[in-house]
């Protein structure tokens, strides 16, 4: 009859509903499934990426002085150990030392020598050459590494453009009357010497530049 196939047509309509509204709902399900996987697998990449910055932090605070932003001792001794663990690595070491500096402590505050400091390091940064390894040793102490070089020319030149370029750096902005100089012994690595030993040279090659009249650079 009629109404028994408008019956019909209904159920099965109202069945055509109800499977398309469970297709949607899967979709729906399976769209919401991937956003999640998507939002987990970005915060995973973040929760990565802010690790690997912190590590990075770490290890450049692990590696240089808080001051000066120099290299430290400690990745400064790495550097020169690893040079001369080849026998025949060619190097040369530079220690310098601010002359007269716990003059400009108690004289203009250690504040003023701090700002030294900070100044210092970007003077002779910027003054030696970009293969150049430069660290603070500690106090007023300035190491430079001169990798592949036993040329002393090149060591004479390093040395008076550090020097010359302190001479010129504008010290007056900081304390009226402030002048900076330094003193400093160069030592070329010896075929097969240890990277102790080309240090103590260096630090005794100083201390000549101080004893004769500060200011100066003392070549081996």
């Amino acid at each position: 009859s009629a109404l028994a196939a408008h019956r019909e047509l209904l159920t099965a309509t109202l069945a055509h509903r109800d499977e398309s509204a469970e297709r949607r709902a899967r979709a729906l399900n399976a769209q919401r499934d991937l956003e999640r996987a998507e939002l987990t697998a970005e915060m995973e990449r973040l929760k990565a990426e802010q690790l690997e910055l912190a590590n990075r932090v770490l290890a450049h605070e692990a590696a240089h002085d808080p001051l000066t932003g120099l290299a430290n001792r400690r990745s400064f001794d790495q550097a020169i150990k690893a040079r001369t663990a080849a026998p025949d690595a060619r190097l040369t070491c530079l220690i310098g030392d601010l002359d007269h500096f716990k003059h400009v402590n108690d004289r203009y505050s250690h504040l003023v020598g701090d700002e030294v400091l900070r100044q210092v390091a970007q003077v002779v940064s910027a003054a030696v050459r970009g293969t150049d390894l430069v660290a603070r040793f500690g106090g007023e102490e300035i190491a430079v590494l001169l990798a592949d070089s036993d040329d002393p020319d090149t060591t004479t030149r390093v040395c008076t453009r550090i020097r010359d370029s302190l001479a010129a750096h504008p010290w007056d902005d900081i304390a009226p009357g402030l002048r900076v100089t330094i003193s400093i012994g160069a030592a070329t690595r010896r075929p097969g010497e240890p990277a102790d030993s080309v240090l103590a040279r260096a630090d005794h090659l100083m201390y000549q530049a101080k004893t004769t009249g500060r200011d100066r650079a003392v070549l081996d």
